[in-house]
């Protein structure tokens, strides 16, 4: 009988050494995708009849989305966090070696002079355009989440459980700040809630754990876990953005539930949001131009340029105002497959000479 608990005792410490194996790998994969969002604000203040200025920061969480079949990009947040981020707000990340890489907002949106928030009619959810340009250099660090990774549904499986992912403040006066991963699960949905900032109702769900203040905007994650179901363990991979946080039940970030907007709105809203029109370029590694394509709304338009890593040209194919097909070659000159484009829209792609 020892023997047996022995055994049984080994499978399960195993399982459990893979799970947080798994965990703190695809914690790191999804985290690359996910930043701090803040602003500088000044107040004004009467004082026995002297006006005077209050600096004040604010802040919330966002995440990175990219919707690669119409090459474009969003930085998603709560539209509470969102009407504070001007033009000079700054975006914050963990980047490598726990360095903090920080990106200017506006340097990486369309318009440089103002943030064109695109808000849901409903609920906490608002999101802006960035430029790919950003994202497909060679060299940078950032991991859009995709988005066919954002679930459909207005409700998560309940009891299963989550990561409320973000970053939170360590020393407000020193505006110092940390990532947070807190594991949750969902207790409950709630048909008509009234958003605590407009009062307008929307279909939210309530998570077991409270939301820490700078959490606001970030992301609930759905990881790949191992579940125990009929006695047998099992791997379940899966990613998935289940929702945003909006607030807390009572109000407050001291106790109550965590308010999460269902990731429902989150896809509404890109997918009735601006697509990208301009030139999409891609990069070798050693930083020369690989290809040029013209997208306009987010359809492929023409294909301008090939080129090798060394810059000589290479046959890019006859894709012109939206039809016709985009050759693809690797690192060494060799076509590897032909993608095939119908009113902008990818509809074939043939496979050549494989590896």
């Amino acid at each position: 009988m020892s023997k047996i608990l022995i055994l049984v005792f080994s499978i399960l410490l195993s399982q459990l050494l893979v799970f947080s194996q798994l965990v703190k790998e695809d914690l790191t994969l999804v985290t690359s995708s996910i930043g701090r969002l803040s602003n500088q604000k000044f107040t004004s203040l009467q004082n026995i009849g002297i006006a005077s200025m209050k600096k004040e920061t604010k802040y919330g969480s966002c995440i990175f989305v990219s919707d690669t079949s119409c090459f474009s990009y969003y930085l998603v947040t709560a539209d509470h966090v969102a009407k504070d981020m001007t033009e000079s707000a700054m975006i914050e990340l963990n980047g490598e070696g726990n360095k903090t890489l920080k990106i200017l907002l506006n340097s990486i949106t369309l318009r440089k002079d103002k943030i064109e928030w695109v808000t849901h009619p409903t609920a906490d959810v608002s999101c802006v355009l960035l430029d790919p340009k950003f994202f497909l250099n060679s060299t940078c660090k950032v991991k859009p989440f995709p988005f066919q990774w954002i679930e459909n549904g207005r409700t998560p499986i309940p009891e299963r459980s989550i990561h409320m992912v973000g970053f939170v403040p360590t020393s407000p006066l020193k505006d110092t700040f940390k990532a947070e991963i807190v594991l949750t699960k969902v207790i409950g949905r709630i048909d008509s809630l009234p958003r605590f900032d407009t009062e307008v109702n929307e279909t939210s769900f309530v998570l077991q754990d409270n939301s820490i203040g700078g959490l606001s905007g970030g992301p609930i994650l759905e990881l790949p876990t191992i579940l125990r179901i009929n006695g047998q363990f099992k791997s379940v991979n899966v990613y998935r953005l289940i929702g945003i946080v909006h607030g807390t039940t009572d109000g407050s970030s001291q106790k109550g539930h965590a308010i999460v907007a269902s990731s429902y709105y989150v896809r509404e809203l890109i997918l009735r949001s601006p697509k990208y029109s301009g030139l999409v370029e891609y990069f070798h590694k050693n930083g020369r131009l690989w290809s040029q394509v013209e997208v306009r709304d987010g359809l492929v338009y023409t294909v301008l340029n090939n080129l090798d890593s060394s810059g000589k040209r290479m046959q890019p194919g006859t894709l012109r105002n939206g039809h016709g097909s985009k050759l693809l070659y690797d690192e060494n000159r060799i076509l590897r497959e032909i993608w095939f484009y119908n009113e902008g829209k990818l509809v074939n792609v043939e496979k050549k000479n494989s590896r």
